[in-house]
């Protein structure tokens, strides 16, 4: 158990009233938010809670530098394979792509880096700082908003604001609507104050992605003046002359 971890322990066992009311303040506060929604499960609506402890979860800067050097190696190998790819013959066939995806692979973006968002699922061991690589990722994730307002109800927690410990918070959400919106200004593909999203969503009742539309046109990009229009796509074929009969517009203003 880290340090500040059992500070918190030994408040929240010396005030188990405090405690409990601390407790019962961050749920309510979680319930009446975007956290809690409802998803149909094919039978009827379920609803889902996102619920947390009131303990919650830190890392070290030893952690940090470590993930930094997890997410900078990683770049460099998928940079150097993106470049390969595009100039070997014989490292493009070890992938078997069809020819409609190479095309988009030798499309210029417009902007420099090659990687915009780089996301890597890890199994992480905390005592020795190894990892094993669960998945790789080029998005965001639902848990980023999540973990975000997580933060804001902290303000109800007892132990965090007895305590106040010396912790750093690294915000999620604006950070990557910040990297997005440079890549979009840098490739001058758009100029704004509207940016339209397409999602094609095969399942929109899928719990993981149900906070997406919320970020989207919520104050990561309102708070930059841009006004963001999001068309949900639900089906798998559609015609381009008329609209799709599963097309769900979401617009929100500044």
């Amino acid at each position: 158990m880290k340090p500040v971890e059992k500070q918190w322990q030994d408040y929240i066992e010396a005030h188990p009233t405090e405690s409990r009311k601390s407790a019962l303040e961050t749920s309510l506060a979680i319930q009446n938010s975007a956290l809690e929604y409802e998803v149909f499960d094919g039978s009827g609506n379920v609803p889902i809670y996102t619920r947390t402890l009131q303990i919650p979860k830190f890392f070290t800067q030893q952690d940090k530098k470590n993930f930094e050097k997890i997410c900078t190696t990683f770049t460099g190998i998928f940079s150097k394979t993106i470049e390969a790819y595009c100039k070997d013959p014989a490292v493009r066939s070890l992938f078997h792509f069809p020819p409609t995806l190479n095309h988009l692979i030798y499309k210029e973006p417009g902007y420099k880096t090659e990687i915009p968002v780089l996301r890597i699922d890890i199994f992480y061991d905390e005592q020795t700082g190894d990892f094993k690589v669960c998945e790789f990722n080029t998005d965001g994730t639902s848990a980023m908003f999540e973990n975000d307002r997580m933060h804001e109800y902290l303000k109800y927690n007892n132990a965090w604001n007895a305590l106040k410990p010396d912790v750093e918070y690294l915000e999620l959400m604006n950070p990557l609507a910040d990297a997005l919106l440079a890549d979009i200004k840098e490739a001058q593909i758009w100029t704004g104050p509207q940016l339209p999203f397409r999602i094609f969503w095969r399942m929109p009742t899928c719990r993981n992605f149900m906070p997406l539309p919320g970020f989207l046109t919520s104050g990561a990009f309102r708070q930059k003046s841009w006004i963001c229009a999001i068309w949900i796509i639900m089906e798998n074929s559609f015609s381009m002359q008329k609209p799709a009969p599963g097309l769900m517009r979401c617009t929100a203003g500044r």
